[in-house]
């Protein structure tokens, strides 16, 4: 049996689709996001360095997991990006396991409805920062999360959410904290987001590292305040802040040439000296002086 693949290029995204003689086994060759499919509940499907099946394992993805972007096709490999367990990651899976997110049903695979909390951030009409601003909710406002939208920004989906008594909305799942049980695309449970925001990553061991932390107040335009923690302990550095009296939010420590930069992919703190910029989404949102 013989299977050649053909390629559209649209844009930067790479479609491919196969021209199979007589019958083949079904695969996802698609460019839109896709679910983890055929994998059993007990299992995980491994994400490899390159596309053949003795390759370096990189990490792995959940049955019925959602919200892999699409980048490449090649054969029965698929280039995915997309999240294991908090943690980003890209590389190849073998696409006779994925499937369309648009055939994903919202409760099916990702087991939802599912509670969970919000970190502190904006809820949209739609899941993408281009929607207008519903509302905010406060730092660990409990949520519904109803479905995985595969709309994924810096590594993380979009998730449909319910608050605060039925109101139904959008929230990116990188400010989003699970409560009962963990689930793929969120940040972390909330017992250990919470915890990272004291300065302790590990809560469950009664042990603390060696740790260091450096209280700086900056003064921003119009005299808005920005006061930033930054934190560097045995196991790794980030820095934690508020802005405007808003929520805490904490952004891990990245290589920076100059000066230093923190950042989770949305939310960063760039600076040198006593100067420090706010970034939201790659979006400068105020420029801040030490005082």
């Amino acid at each position: 049996m013989r299977t050649s693949t053909k390629w559209i290029y649209v844009g930067a995204a790479v479609v491919g689709f196969s021209v199979l003689s007589g019958q083949a086994e079904a695969r996802y060759t698609g460019s839109g996001p896709a679910c983890v499919s055929g994998v059993s509940q007990n299992d995980r499907l491994n994400v490899r360095s390159q596309p053949f099946s003795r390759a370096r394992i990189l990490g792995s993805l959940a049955p019925g997991q959602c919200g892999m972007n699409i980048e490449a096709v090649e054969g029965n490999w698929t280039f995915i990006r997309g999240n294991d367990r908090g943690r980003n990651i890209q590389g190849w899976v073998n696409n006779r396991f994925l499937r369309p997110a648009s055939q994903q049903g919202s409760s099916q695979g990702g087991g939802f409805p599912v509670r969970a909390a919000s970190g502190g951030g904006i809820v949209r009409g739609g899941p993408g920062m281009n929607y207008r601003k519903l509302t905010s909710l406060r730092e660990f406002e409990p949520l519904t999360v109803m479905r995985n939208t595969g709309v994924m920004m810096n590594g993380y989906p979009w998730f449909q959410i319910q608050y605060r008594g039925g109101r139904r909305g959008y929230q990116w799942g990188g400010i989003i904290c699970s409560t009962n049980r963990p689930f793929n695309g969120t940040f972390d449970t909330c017992a250990n987001y919470r915890a990272s925001l004291q300065g302790n990553n590990q809560p469950q061991q009664p042990q603390q590292p060696r740790q260091r932390r450096r209280q700086v107040a900056y003064s921003c335009n119009e005299g808005i305040p920005l006061n930033v923690t930054f934190v560097e302990d045995d196991r790794q550095d980030f820095a934690v802040y508020s802005h405007d009296s808003g929520p805490q939010i904490r952004v891990p420590v990245q290589p920076s040439g100059s000066g230093f930069s923190y950042s989770d992919g949305f939310n960063e703190l760039r600076g040198k000296g006593s100067q420090i910029m706010l970034i939201e989404g790659g979006q400068t949102i105020d420029q801040c002086r030490a005082n």
